[in-house]
Protein backbone atom coordinates (compact mmCIF):
# COMPACT_ATOMS: atom_id res chain seq x y z
CA UNK A 1 0.00 0.00 0.00
CA UNK A 2 0.74 3.15 -1.04
CA UNK A 3 1.00 6.70 1.03
CA UNK A 4 -0.12 9.67 -0.49
CA UNK A 5 3.02 12.39 0.03
CA UNK A 6 0.29 14.20 3.19
CA UNK A 7 -0.81 10.70 4.38
CA UNK A 8 3.08 10.05 4.72
CA UNK A 9 4.11 13.60 6.25
CA UNK A 10 1.28 12.36 9.57
CA UNK A 11 2.26 8.79 9.72
CA UNK A 12 6.21 10.68 10.04
CA UNK A 13 4.89 13.16 12.64
CA UNK A 14 2.99 10.42 14.46
CA UNK A 15 6.20 8.12 14.60
CA UNK A 16 8.54 10.76 15.27
CA UNK A 17 6.74 12.44 17.91
CA UNK A 18 6.35 9.03 19.91
CA UNK A 19 9.59 8.18 19.56
CA UNK A 20 10.97 11.78 21.48
CA UNK A 21 8.21 11.84 23.61
CA UNK A 22 8.63 8.48 24.51
CA UNK A 23 12.58 8.83 25.38
CA UNK A 24 12.21 12.73 26.88
CA UNK A 25 9.28 11.65 29.56
CA UNK A 26 11.25 8.40 30.09
CA UNK A 27 14.77 10.39 31.01
CA UNK A 28 12.66 13.19 32.43
CA UNK A 29 10.88 10.66 35.20
CA UNK A 30 13.98 9.18 35.94
CA UNK A 31 15.77 12.21 36.79
CA UNK A 32 13.31 13.51 38.48
CA UNK A 33 12.05 10.22 40.89
CA UNK A 34 14.86 7.85 40.19
CA UNK A 35 13.91 4.30 39.11
CA UNK A 36 10.67 3.01 39.93
CA UNK A 37 8.66 0.51 39.68
CA UNK A 38 5.18 2.44 39.15
CA UNK A 39 5.32 3.03 35.37
CA UNK A 40 1.81 4.91 35.42
CA UNK A 41 3.69 8.03 36.62
CA UNK A 42 5.79 7.74 33.56
CA UNK A 43 2.69 6.55 31.36
CA UNK A 44 1.10 9.59 32.31
CA UNK A 45 3.62 12.27 31.83
CA UNK A 46 4.17 10.39 27.92
CA UNK A 47 0.81 10.76 27.38
CA UNK A 48 0.52 14.47 27.75
CA UNK A 49 3.44 15.19 26.23
CA UNK A 50 2.67 13.27 23.23
CA UNK A 51 -1.02 15.20 23.14
CA UNK A 52 0.67 18.52 23.06
CA UNK A 53 3.79 17.30 20.64
CA UNK A 54 1.53 15.97 18.45
CA UNK A 55 -0.66 18.76 16.76
CA UNK A 56 2.18 21.10 17.33
CA UNK A 57 4.04 18.97 14.68
CA UNK A 58 1.80 18.47 12.15
CA UNK A 59 0.70 22.09 12.48
CA UNK A 60 4.31 23.51 12.19
CA UNK A 61 6.48 21.12 10.15
CA UNK A 62 4.70 21.91 6.94
CA UNK A 63 5.73 25.74 7.39
CA UNK A 64 9.25 25.01 8.70
CA UNK A 65 9.76 22.79 5.84
CA UNK A 66 9.08 25.49 3.40
CA UNK A 67 11.20 28.16 4.99
CA UNK A 68 14.20 25.65 4.83
CA UNK A 69 13.31 24.67 1.52
CA UNK A 70 12.76 28.17 0.25
CA UNK A 71 16.77 28.77 1.74
CA UNK A 72 18.62 25.73 0.49
CA UNK A 73 19.89 25.85 -2.77
CA UNK A 74 18.51 23.74 -5.69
Amino acid sequence: MKLTPKQGNLLFATIMVGFMTFIITGLNTFIAQGYSLNPFVWLRNWLSAYLIALPIMIVFSPKVRAWINARVKS
